[in-house]
């Protein structure tokens, strides 16, 4: 990662001192106060940013997408070279466009290991094998004290954990398998904390996820239909509802009443829609 190298190069730096150096797109040249980088760095960038700007966003109090919550699954793709969106269109344009960067950095402090949390790019594989269960207990240690942001961010890390080990592994391999069947609850636990928050893309996007593996997952059709109601999406949200009585008989009260709700509030929506067009003129 880029921020590994940048810790090494900065090694020999003291507190409060800068340091400036070059990152060449395409070929490493000499620069100044420092050696060249190559170009590496400078196509590693926007998702560092990315993660940077999550946490300044954290520290100022500002409600944010983690960058750990953006998994692999379903991600977006944009651009000529089809990357993942980062969800800044600055960073999406340095992707597909990258050019040389200056990149200065002062060194304000100095915290030894051990005395702070390790992101999950710098923990070591049997870290994070030990982080998912510990990170797992936390969150639903949040979870239940009604801290659901905080536990969905806690939920993230630990999928984040286990999608990094998953790249080692062969796609379908009882590996991968056995990792999987680590992150499924993990998943729909975040999507729980997601569904209380009302983020319900969010819901909608990682409950599809587990369906893609366990099409016939009660929590994930319910859940998922929950956030298509919450959505107006009434047609898929009765689809996977109906479902989920299907799976699940003692649950049939509880999606009737949802579903009979559902079809009163859009009766209630579709006249409140003919009303504001009859008063425009639209219908006679």
């Amino acid at each position: 990662m880029i921020v590994v190298q940048w810790v090494v190069d900065r090694s020999s730096c003291f507190v409060v001192e800068s340091s400036r150096w070059r990152c060449g797109n395409e070929l490493c040249r000499r620069c100044w106060w420092a050696k060249c980088r190559d170009s590496r760095l400078v196509h590693e960038y926007p998702l560092v940013s990315k993660s940077l700007r999550y946490v300044a966003k954290q520290k100022r109090g500002e409600e944010a997408d983690s960058p750990l919550t953006s998994h692999r699954c379903g991600a977006h793709l944009h651009g000529q070279h089809g990357h993942p969106s980062t969800g800044y269109e600055d960073l999406d344009h340095m992707q597909d466009h990258p050019a040389d960067m200056v990149f200065e950095i002062e060194l304000l402090s100095v915290e030894t290991e051990g005395s702070y949390e390790k992101d999950v790019w710098s923990m070591t594989e049997s870290e994070k094998r030990d982080a998912i269960p510990r990170l797992k207990e936390l969150g639903n240690e949040l979870y239940k004290a009604k801290q659901y942001m905080k536990a969905a961010t806690t939920y993230s890390k630990a999928i984040s954990c286990i999608e990094d080990l998953e790249t080692r592994e062969k796609p379908g391999g009882d590996a991968a398998n056995v990792l999987y069947q680590l992150k499924e609850p993990l998943l729909l636990n975040y999507t729980q904390c997601k569904l209380n928050l009302g983020e319900y893309v969010d819901v909608i996007t990682h409950t599809t996820t587990v369906l893609q593996h366990s099409p016939n997952n009660v929590k994930a059709l319910f859940r998922r239909g929950k956030a298509y109601a919450l959505s107006w999406r009434s047609q898929e949200a009765k689809l996977d509802l109906q479902r989920v009585t299907e799976l699940d008989s003692s649950l049939k009260r509880t999606v009737t009443k949802m579903l009979q709700e559902l079809d009163a509030e859009q009766k209630k929506r579709d006249a409140d829609d003919r009303s504001m067009l009859q008063g425009k003129g639209m219908f006679k």
